[in-house]
């Protein structure tokens, strides 16, 4: 097997599981919105915007494998996700996802 087997397995699971997930979380929130007021709106407004950061991360990861797809430097998997790990902490979130 090729060393970039594994950052495309990553891409094709953050493309087909994470961002879906994430973007129907976001559908709902929005839709959420139009009937929730007070504090429920302001929590689901707060939530969208968890889900904006999230997406942000991701999208940071997808660039940084890319690239190295591109570039032809491999790293491992456990670097991809370790990557991914410390990204969601440093923006204080929870991963919803298991990187």
């Amino acid at each position: 097997m090729r060393p970039s087997v594994g950052e495309v397995t990553m891409l094709e699971g953050i493309a087909t599981r994470y961002v879906p997930d994430l973007v129907d979380a976001a559908a709902e929130i929005i839709g959420f919105l139009r009937t929730f007021a007070g504090s429920a709106r302001e929590e689901a407004l707060a939530n969208l915007a968890s889900i904006d950061r999230r997406l942000d991360v991701l999208a940071e990861g997808v660039e940084r494998i890319e690239s190295d797809l591109v570039g032809g430097v491999s790293r491992s998997l456990e670097v991809h996700s370790e990557f991914l790990r410390q990204r969601f902490a440093d923006q204080h979130l929870d991963p919803i996802i298991d990187v």
